[in-house]
């Protein structure tokens, strides 16, 4: 078993992953683990449709025969994964703008996250957050069902063991999983 993390996402962000123009993924928190992890992309269940938000350049020739289908969503569904090998601290720099130790320009900032300044300063307020970068994404041709990951506890008592419990509703934020990849 692997170590891995399942984050959760908004419809319009994925379709921004999705289709390459989102390249960092902005948190408040830093996973505690060793990098590189893989990271496994959880599309919420929104009022928007991950088809309807932009996620229409997609070049799967399953997709393409999907997305025809009024019933069919990929919300609800993890749909892709990245390693992630970096995470950056964002912080707010005199007032005036966001500074890390590689990224000091809030105009690259906000193209990497597609994100406003203005919403990432709503979202993450005067204690800045954190840059995931997001390398080597693989899009699913068939997107997963939460129920097929599983995450692990640790039971002490006579035997320590590592129980396993299939996930029945999507972290907050994100958790991390055992997969067997």
């Amino acid at each position: 078993m692997k170590k891995s993390i399942l984050i959760s996402i908004k419809p319009k962000y994925v379709a921004d992953i999705l289709n390459g123009r989102k390249t960092i993924e902005i948190r408040k928190t830093m996973p505690k683990c060793d990098l590189p992890i893989d990271v496994y992309i959880y599309c919420t269940k929104d009022k928007e449709n991950l088809l309807d938000v932009g996620y229409k350049d997609f070049f799967s020739p399953r997709f393409i025969v999907r997305k025809d289908h009024k019933n069919y969503s990929l919300n609800g569904k993890v749909v892709a994964k990245f390693t992630l090998n970096k995470v950056e601290r964002l912080h707010i720099k005199y007032g005036v703008g966001w500074n890390t130790n590689t990224i000091k320009d809030i105009l690259t900032i906000e193209a990497k996250t597609c994100i406003s300044r203005f919403a990432l300063f709503d979202y993450l307020g005067s204690k800045g957050g954190y840059a995931w970068h997001i390398d080597n994404l693989v899009i699913f041709d068939e997107p997963k069902e939460l129920s097929e990951f599983t995450n692990g506890k640790y039971i002490f008592g006579k035997n320590y063991k590592l129980e396993l419990y299939k996930l029945t509703k999507a972290p907050q934020n994100y958790v991390f999983i055992e997969t067997e990849e």
